[in-house]
C-alpha cells in the first residue's frame, strides 16, 4: 500500500487498496477509525484531523519510525528466533538495533508453545533488561473454529479433509495445527502478503477437486480470505472456502498481568 488511506472515505475497499492486514481489521472491527501510510506521522495527524474525538492511536509496525515518539511501545520477539540471536535486515529479519529494546515498554515474546519451559523463559529474562520489572509475557496462537465463506458445507464440523493456503511469513504453526485436526489433503504456502491469480486458485481447485465435496475443504487465513474470495467470484469457481481465526493465547495466568500493567501504562500517560 502507498500513500494514505484514510478507511471510510472511500466508497469501496479491498486488500488491494488498503492492504491485506488492514483489511482484515476492517471487516473484523467495521466500526473502529482506521488509517494507512507509509509516513506514520502523517498518518497520525490525518487520522486526527479526521478523527478528532479518538483518544488513542494504535501503530502497527512503527517502533523504527523516530518521527513517532509513543507513549507505550509493545515489541513481538519470535519464541523461534528471539530478538537477541537475530541480527538487523538484511542479514537478519529485526528492523530496528538490539540495543533499541530500552526504549520498550512490554515484550511479548510470539508463537510459542502453550506451556513455555523454564529453561526458555529464563533465558528470555536474562537477556531482556526490563524482564525483572515483570514486562515480559510468553504467547501463543489459539486457533478458533473454521468460519465459513463459500460453499456447500454449512457446519464447520462436517469438515474432515483440508487444503491448507496461506500467504505467511511463518506458516508453519498453521500447516501443524491443520494436521493436527484433520487430513491434510493439500497444502500451497505463499509469500507473505501474496497476491493471488487465476493460476494459484485453479491448482489449489485441482486438488480439492479430488476429494468429496461434502467433507472436504479450502482452509486458509483471516487476511487470505478477501483475496481467494474475489477470484473465486470473478470466475465463478465453486469450491468449499474457509478461514482459520486466531487470537492471543498467554502462558499461565499472564494475560491478566499484562493487562493489568498496560492499563496502568495508559493510565500514568493520561489515558484510559
Amino acid at each position: 500500500t502507498t500513500g494514505l488511506v484514510i478507511v471510510g472515505q472511500k466508497e469501496k475497499l479491498s486488500p488491494d487498496i488498503i492492504g491485506d492486514e488492514p483489511y482484515e481489521i476492517h471487516t473484523t472491527f467495521p466500526k473502529m477509525p482506521l488509517a494507512v501510510c507509509e509516513d506514520r506521522k502523517t498518518g497520525i495527524i490525518a487520522m486526527h484531523d479526521a478523527h478528532p474525538e479518538l483518544d488513542i492511536i494504535i501503530l502497527d509496525d512503527a517502533f523504527q519510525h523516530r518521527k513517532v515518539q509513543a507513549h507505550i511501545n509493545i515489541l513481538l520477539s519470535p519464541f523461534k528466533n528471539p530478538y537477541f540471536k537475530n541480527s538487523l535486515a538484511p542479514g537478519g529479519t529485526l528492523r530496528d538495533t538490539k540495543s533499541s529494546i530500552f526504549r520498550a515498554d512490554f515484550l511479548l515474546v510470539s508463537k510459542g508453545p502453550q506451556e513455555t519451559p523454564r529453561a526458555i523463559m529464563d533465558e528470555f529474562h536474562h537477556k531482556t533488561p526490563f524482564a525483572f520489572d515483570k514486562n515480559l509475557f510468553f504467547t501463543h496462537i489459539l486457533y478458533s473454529t473454521p468460519k465459513l465463506a463459500c460453499g456447500s458445507i454449512k457446519q464447520a464440523d462436517a469438515i474432515r479433509n483440508v487444503v491448507v493456503v496461506s500467504g505467511l511469513a511463518n506458516p508453519t504453526p498453521l500447516i501443524e495445527y491443520t494436521k493436527n485436526n484433520w487430513n491434510v489433503v493439500g497444502t500451497f504456502s505463499f509469500k507473505d502478503h501474496h497476491n493471488y491469480t487465476l493460476a494459484d486458485i485453479e491448482s489449489i481447485h485441482e486438488i480439492f477437486s479430488k476429494f468429496a465435496a461434502a467433507e472436504t475443504c479450502v482452509l486458509t487465513t483471516d487476511k487470505d480470505l478477501a483475496k481467494i474470495l474475489k477470484i473465486l467470484n470473478e470466475n465463478n469457481i465453486q469450491m468449499n472456502l474457509a478461514s482459520l481465526p486466531i487470537r492471543l493465547g498467554f502462558t499461565q495466568d499472564q494475560e491478566e498481568i499484562f493487562i493489568s500493567q498496560l492499563q496502568n501504562q495508559l493510565a500514568f500517560n493520561g489515558l484510559k
